[in-house]
C-alpha cells in the first residue's frame, strides 16, 4: 500500500553532467551528484558563521567575488558525493570530497560555472543542492518581500 503523498518524504539530489579531458587527456563525460540535507546545512550554518542569512545578504549586498566563490565552493564539496548502485545510500567522506576536489572533473566544473556569463548554470546547480524544505521557505519569504531583493535575485 503506498503512503498518501503528504506523507512521503522528498529527497532532493541534483545531477549536473560535465564532459572534460582526464589527466591522461581522454574525453571523459562524468555525471557528477549532489545532495545537502537541512541538518547538514545546519551544521554548516553553526559550524561557519558565513551560511547564517544575515551574513549571506551581506554578501550578496557587497557582491564580493572571491568570498561568493568560496561560498560556492563550500557548498558544492560539502553536497558532493557517490550514489550507490541501488540508489538506496549517497556516499560523502572525507576520501570521496578529496578525490572530488583534486579530479580534473572538478576543475572542469568549476571553469564552466565560472565562465558562463549569465551565471545560470551557477544559480541552478546551487539553488538545485538546497534542500526543498529550505527552497520552499524561500519562496514563500520572497512572496512575502521578507528576503531582501539582493538575495531574492539569487535564488531567482
Amino acid at each position: 500500500m503506498r503512503l498518501p503523498f503528504l506523507f512521503r518524504k522528498e529527497i532532493q539530489m541534483i545531477s549536473y553532467t560535465i564532459n572534460y579531458e582526464d589527466f591522461n587527456g581522454d574525453s571523459r563525460v562524468e555525471k557528477l551528484r549532489f545532495h545537502l540535507s537541512e541538518s547538514e546545512l545546519a551544521k554548516m550554518t553553526k559550524a561557519d558563521p558565513t551560511f547564517t542569512s544575515s551574513n549571506l545578504t551581506r554578501i550578496a549586498e557587497e557582491k564580493d567575488p572571491q568570498t561568493m566563490f568560496d561560498i560556492i565552493e563550500k557548498i558544492l564539496v560539502s553536497a558532493y558525493g557517490v550514489l550507490s548502485e541501488d540508489g538506496r545510500v549517497f556516499k560523502k567522506n572525507d576520501e570521496l570530497r578529496s578525490d572530488f576536489i583534486n579530479s580534473a572533473a572538478y576543475a572542469a566544473l568549476i571553469d564552466e560555472l565560472t565562465s558562463d556569463e549569465t551565471g545560470d548554470k551557477m544559480t541552478n546547480l546551487i539553488m538545485g543542492i538546497f534542500p526543498k524544505k529550505v527552497m520552499d521557505r524561500v519562496d514563500a519569504a520572497k512572496k512575502n518581500g521578507q528576503v531582501p531583493a539582493e538575495v531574492a535575485q539569487l535564488v531567482k
